[in-house]
């Protein structure tokens, strides 16, 4: 670490100013989980019709001990949905994968809104490329 002009220290190599962005990231916790709450609520009728009244949480990053069995590779889930009876009881966002992937904040809510759709689809049998769905 080389003394600047003025003969202070120097920033380190690990300093945060320093370091390349790794994905669009919010400033805290409560900005995500509004975003969260404003894409299920944009979410077509009957993905919606089917999440009224549904648990959302969001985590930092999966549990590997449940994610495993479900996920093939090294692929990291966005977004887990637990459905039962053609309705669905439980979402799990993680934040982390999902900012680490974005590049800006409307990128952030174009993949939280895919990996939503997708995943909403999956869970209930629907087509997400339906567009009554």
């Amino acid at each position: 670490m080389d003394p600047d002009r003025h003969g202070r220290a120097g920033r380190s190599p690990v300093d945060r100013q320093r370091r390349p962005v790794d994905g669009y990231r919010m400033r805290d916790r409560r900005r995500f989980v509004r975003l969260v709450a404003d894409v299920l609520a944009d979410l077509p009728a009957p993905l919606d019709a089917a999440t009224a009244g549904t648990d959302v949480d969001v985590e930092e990053v999966p549990d590997w001990q449940g994610v495993v069995e479900e996920h093939e590779g090294d692929e990291v889930p966005l977004v887990r949905v637990f459905a039962e009876g053609g309705r669905v009881t439980w979402v799990v966002v993680y934040r982390r994968p999902l900012e680490t992937r974005a590049l800006s904040r409307m990128d952030l809510i174009d993949l939280l809104r895919v990996a939503l759709v997708s995943e909403l689809a999956e869970a209930l049998g629907v087509d997400p490329d339906d567009p009554e769905n």
